[in-house]
């Protein structure tokens, strides 16, 4: 069933709906007015009879003729005795003292008291057969009118309904063409801010960011095969130049076999922080938060980064956390931030970095300082692209792939924490994450 066809029985549903309610109101309104009009008619005159019951014509019981009375017969009684007939003959009435018989189409009123010492008794009825025969046509008249309003409803929906959609539809075959060679694509914007507006807004939204994506995954995979490539050839190359010309000592033998074990960890490290990042991603969707000690994690971390750069004299500064102090937190993914970002502020500092962990009443903060060269501001919306690299500063020589902030950020992500960079005090970079509660 397509969406023409749903508005159209949608609306048809809604038009019956309100169409028989307004017609049940009308039905309901005019039958309550014909029988309250009827009531009131057949009240006035026994009121009127009861108020002459001395009258000459009052005194027989039998009457040949049609009584006056259009729809309306009497009878009086006095002291028992019948003495006013209009009742017509040989037709079985059973005589209700009030209120409205369907069956028999009458409506019964009755008033009995004294008159003048006398008891009397005034019983009369309102034929109401022509009125129910008038309600009953006008009852068929409604549902017939419900019935051609809904055959006309029907196609004037399917005709309105095409007229309304016919932005979305232009909407579906100008997308069915999108594919990933013209993600550049973009809707037209329509003036007015109604919801297709929106809608345009959204798409054109939505394209921005698969435009994005399908260039950062393109990059990605340009950037890792060639920071994977260029380690491989190295091994490639020595491997082939040791098979063509066989090193004739043990130290020429030596100096190949290091350049082989160099590149070859460094192919692995690159691997290893490619299936860290995949792995952050990976945690982040199925995100499990667990109380943890901060001052004991912090202190791991420091312990392992100070034993891998003991010979380039870099001082960790720790300040003291204490002991009681958790975070509920992903632990994996607190341990990966503090790694990537301490041995980021490591690698690139002169010789000191300071580390912090605070905490208030909105939530808490992990703040990493160093003096080293820092990141100029224009730039540190970039430093989180995979493999991004800035300028290397004079007296780095530790091998660096562009990865470390990228896990960073997929980890502060994951996390719903903040992340924000700054210039530090000790002339370098400041790295703020905050935590909240």
């Amino acid at each position: 069933m397509t969406l023409r066809v749903r508005f159209a029985v949608f609306f048809g549903l809604i038009s019956l709906v309100l169409l028989s309610s307004f017609s049940l109101l009308i039905y309901s309104r005019v039958k309550e007015n014909a029988l309250k009009g009827a009531d009131s008619y057949l009240r006035e005159l026994s009121k009127h009879e009861w108020e002459h019951l001395e009258l000459p014509s009052h005194q027989s019981s039998e009457h040949e003729e049609t009584p006056h009375y259009r729809h309306v017969y009497l009878r009086i009684w006095k002291e028992n005795h019948l003495i006013y007939d209009s009742f017509p003959k040989g037709e079985p009435v059973s005589v209700q003292a009030q209120g409205l018989d369907v069956k028999q189409a009458k409506l019964f009123n009755t008033l009995e008291g004294l008159y003048q010492g006398k008891t009397y008794k005034v019983t009369g009825y309102y034929d109401v057969s022509l009125i129910l025969e008038h309600l009953a046509i006008f009852q068929k008249t409604l549902f017939l009118g419900c019935l051609a309003s809904l055959l006309l409803i029907v196609p004037l929906s399917l005709f309105f309904t095409k007229f309304l959609l016919r932005p979305f539809t232009d909407l579906a075959k100008q997308t069915s063409t999108l594919t990933a060679e013209h993600l550049s694509f973009r809707l037209p914007v329509p003036k007015k801010k109604d919801e297709y507006g929106i809608l345009i807004e959204n798409f054109n939204s939505l394209f921005d960011r698969l435009e994005k994506s399908f260039t950062q995954v393109k990059n990605f995979a340009v950037n890792a095969s060639h920071e994977i490539r260029t380690p491989l050839s190295v091994v490639i190359s020595q491997s082939e130049r040791a098979v063509r010309r066989p090193p004739e000592d043990v130290q020429s033998c030596v100096e190949v076999f290091q350049k082989l074990l160099q590149s070859s960890l460094s192919l692995r490290s690159i691997i290893n922080r490619l299936f860290v990042l995949a792995e952050v991603e990976r945690i982040g969707q199925e995100i499990t938060k667990s109380e943890f000690a901060v001052k004991e994690t912090l202190e791991k971390v420091v312990l392992d980064l100070q034993e891998s750069y003991r010979n380039e004299n870099k001082i960790i500064q720790v300040h003291p956390v204490p002991v009681e102090w958790v975070l509920k937190e992903n632990k994996e993914l607190f341990l990966s931030t503090v790694t990537n970002l301490l041995e980021n502020a490591v690698k690139y500092s002169k010789e000191n970095v300071v580390l912090r962990f605070l905490r208030n009443s909105k939530g808490s903060a992990l703040i990493i300082e160093d003096d080293g060269p820092g990141i100029p501001e224009e730039k540190r919306a970039t430093v989180f692209e995979p493999f991004y690299r800035g300028e290397r500063a004079s007296g780095i020589h530790s091998p660096s792939h562009g990865l470390g902030l990228s896990i960073v950020k997929a980890c502060v992500e994951a996390q719903k924490a903040k992340i924000e960079l700054g210039k530090s005090s000790l002339g370098g970079l400041r790295v703020e994450i905050s935590y909240p509660l």
